[in-house]
């Protein structure tokens, strides 16, 4: 949970308790946001200041301020379920349903929602002609949402793999091209009016830094410094709304998220599991899987990568790596064609254009 979901969820259980939650309350309530909790305040207090409550002998103060104003308490809580409604739990994961009407009206309604998807690109080690052909295409192409898939950074400072050269293992010089690579996104998308984040597994090492070097850490709450993706990266000034590890992001009739499963047939694993239209970054490739159903055509489908395909833990191996630049167009009743045009060693053609990036 991030800082405005975990003040969100405390002012509901305040009005729907009468009262300010004890700490137990709260964790009991919303398992796993103990963690979340001290990463993101530190304290309990914290949040229970930063949610505007005064503890007056434990009573709830009803004059707190909330994005509904005057509203009573009841009212205030149907709508915040209601707005938690577009995150669902789903067999132990989650999944986020994106409003199709809203991101249509973001864009001006415009005959179709046009999405351009970025696969793994792993910032310090990307490959920059492709990623000059990703950016002209872009340009030209004018998306209304840009679609990180995730592993947009290596995080190689904080890999749990051994290093394989003798190089300092530092993380703040990857995250400095980081956000260099999202301002020439951002320059190449001026039209998009949405742009989502999906977490690597990659990004997620961060967090993993937290438990295995909690003493390097320490004390960093005090400061009002946080420590993750988020925050290193910028998103929020780049205008990126941060999905979590392994969720699914739905829009229309798609499913997105960063890649669960790999393997030889990655796509039919995918397909097997989840058994709807879900499309994912991961393994680098762009292995396909289809299936009919009762409700008709439904596929897995990898969206590639624009990071080198020469990797250094693959030591000079072959590989299957395809660059591409994907692309998906919405109908307003979530029905939808998408295309990956491919990008071969710096170069790619759409729509009888050319877009070359050396």
């Amino acid at each position: 949970m991030d800082e405005h979901e975990l003040v969100s969820a405390l002012k509901a259980l305040a009005l729907e308790l009468g009262k300010i939650p004890t700490r137990r309350e709260f964790t009991t309530r919303h398992r796993g946001a103990d963690y979340s909790l001290t990463r993101t305040f530190g304290t309990y207090i914290a949040l229970v200041k930063a949610a505007g409550m005064e503890t007056h002998n434990g009573k709830l103060d009803r004059t707190i301020e909330s994005p509904f104003n005057a509203k009573s308490p009841q009212a205030l809580l149907r709508e915040y379920k209601a707005l938690c409604s577009r995150r669902e739990q789903i067999q132990g994961f989650f999944r986020t349903v994106l409003d199709l009407k809203d991101l249509f009206e973001r864009a001006g309604n415009p005959p179709v929602l046009k999405l351009l998807a970025q696969g793994d690109t792993h910032a310090k080690f990307v490959d920059r002609a492709a990623f000059n052909a990703y950016k002209k295409f872009a340009s030209y192409y004018c998306p209304d949402i840009h679609l990180i898939m995730g592993d947009f950074v290596d995080c190689e400072g904080l890999s749990h793999w051994p290093p394989d050269d003798l190089e300092p293992r530092r993380i703040v010089p990857e995250m400095k091209i980081g956000r260099a690579l999202l301002q020439e996104t951002v320059e190449s998308t001026p039209t998009c009016s949405t742009r989502l984040f999906l977490e690597g597994n990659h990004e997620r090492w961060i967090e993993q830094a937290f438990t295995k070097m909690p003493e390097l850490f320490d004390g960093l709450a005090e400061l009002d410094i946080e420590i993750n993706v988020k925050t290193l990266l910028g998103l929020s000034s780049f205008g990126y709304e941060f999905f979590p590890l392994n969720e699914l992001l739905q829009i229309g009739g798609a499913h997105f998220t960063h890649g669960l499963y790999t393997g030889k047939h990655h796509a039919a694993k995918h397909l097997d599991t989840f058994k709807t239209n879900i499309y994912y970054g991961h393994l680098h490739d762009t292995q396909e899987h289809n299936q009919t159903g009762i409700d008709g055509h439904v596929e897995a489908s990898c969206l590639g990568c624009l990071c080198r395909k020469d990797a250094k833990f693959l030591k000079g191996k072959p590989n299957n790596w395809v660059h591409t630049a994907p692309v998906f167009e919405f109908f307003p009743d979530g029905s939808y064609n998408h295309y990956k045009p491919r990008i071969f060693n710096g170069r790619m053609a759409f729509n009888g254009m050319v877009f070359d990036g050396n």
